[in-house]
C-alpha cells in the first residue's frame, strides 16, 4: 500500500504517526491491572486488548492504541532505559502492524467520575447496569465519598473504545429515560458525570 492510500485510510497511520503498539513477551499471571501499571507515565490510552497464551505464543500479549503519539514515543523511552518491567519480566514492544492514526484532542478518557443517589451510584448497581449492555474491563473502582444518601466514585475503566464511552452513554440513557416511576426519575436526573485524567498521563 502506497504512502497515499494510507493517508487516505482514516484508520491507518505511518510509522512517525502510529499510535498503536504490540507488546509481547508478557509474564505468564500478566492481569490489565499489572500492565497499566506498568504504563503509567506514558500516555493517554485509547483502548487496551490483552490475549492470553495460544499456540501461536507462549506469552500473553496485548495492544495498546495510545490517544496520541506521544503515549507511544514516552513508552520506547521507557523501554530504551530498562523501566519498562511487569514482574520479573521486562516485555518487548514495537510498533503495531494494525496502525492507528492520534484520536482529536478531548476532556474524554477511560476514568469517570459520578456522583448520585447512593442507590443508583454503588458497585453492585452500575457494574449489572454496565454489563447488561457491553463488555468491559476495569483497572480500578473506587468509591471517594458516601454519606448513605449521596456517593462519589471514580471507575477506571481499561479502554475509552467502547468502554467508559459507553459507560457515559448509558447513564446518560438512563437520565432520559421517562418511563420510570417518579422517584426513580428523579433520581437519576440528579445523577453527575464528568471525565477525568487517565492515570496513565
Amino acid at each position: 500500500m502506497s504512502k497515499t492510500t494510507d493517508r487516505n485510510d482514516p484508520n491507518k497511520a505511518l510509522d512517525g504517526e502510529n499510535c498503536a503498539v504490540y507488546i509481547f513477551g508478557l509474564p505468564l499471571n500478566c492481569n490489565y491491572q499489572m500492565l497499566l501499571s506498568a504504563l503509567r507515565n506514558t500516555g493517554k490510552i485509547f483502548s487496551v486488548l490483552l490475549n492470553p497464551p495460544n499456540r501461536n505464543y507462549a506469552c500473553p500479549v496485548a495492544h495498546v492504541d495510545f490517544w496520541n503519539r506521544q503515549g507511544v514515543d514516552r513508552l520506547f523511552e521507557k523501554v530504551r532505559a530498562g523501566r519498562f518491567v511487569i514482574g520479573t519480566s521486562q516485555p518487548g514492544v514495537r510498533l503495531n502492524v494494525a496502525s492507528r492514526p492520534a484520536q482529536p484532542p478531548s476532556v474524554k478518557s477511560r476514568a469517570l467520575q459520578v456522583q448520585g443517589p447512593s442507590q443508583i451510584i454503588n458497585y453492585a448497581f452500575l457494574s449489572v447496569l454496565f454489563a447488561s449492555h457491553f463488555y468491559y474491563e476495569l483497572e480500578e473502582v473506587r468509591t471517594l465519598y458516601t454519606n448513605g444518601r449521596t456517593t462519589v466514585m471514580r471507575w477506571t475503566f481499561c479502554s475509552y473504545r467502547v468502554q467508559s464511552e459507553l459507560a457515559c452513554l448509558h447513564i446518560f440513557w438512563q437520565k432520559l429515560r421517562r418511563d420510570f416511576p417518579p422517584d426513580a426519575e428523579a433520581a437519576w436526573e440528579s445523577v453527575r458525570i464528568r471525565w477525568i485524567r487517565d492515570p496513565c498521563e
